[in-house]
């Protein structure tokens, strides 16, 4: 939020981008695009996962399992590696909760949506 809030104001996105430099997350131009990815991956997955949630509070538990399901994946396969890049081995713990909650979430839906349709 506070980069697409920077992205109106060119001074305060200069200023973002000077303190990600300064603590050594930034240090080139294609580092600066990589970190954006990072967070626009981030924040679609974390999208997908709070509305798969919301799906799941309304009830509609067939669409918010495959949502949340794809999230994970997504999560697992692509952001965590964008990640990798620039925390190394930081995310490792987050990294298994994620895999963790992806194999909760199948077992879920192999385990009480595959038998609901029967």
């Amino acid at each position: 939020v506070e980069l697409l809030l920077g992205a109106r104001d060119p001074a305060r996105l200069e200023r973002m981008l000077a303190e990600l430099v300064a603590v050594g997350r930034v240090s080139s131009t294609a580092g600066a695009l990589w970190f954006a990815a990072r967070m626009t991956l981030e924040g679609l997955v974390g999208a997908m996962l709070v509305a798969g949630a919301g799906l799941w509070l309304a009830g509609r538990e067939r669409r918010a399992a495959a949502l949340s399901a794809l999230a994970l994946v997504l999560a697992l396969t692509t952001v965590n590696l964008v990640v990798f890049y620039f925390d190394q081995f930081s995310t490792i713990l987050t990294a298994g909760v994620q895999f963790l909650l992806l194999v909760g979430t199948l077992r879920y839906r192999r385990r009480f949506l595959q038998h609901a349709s029967a």
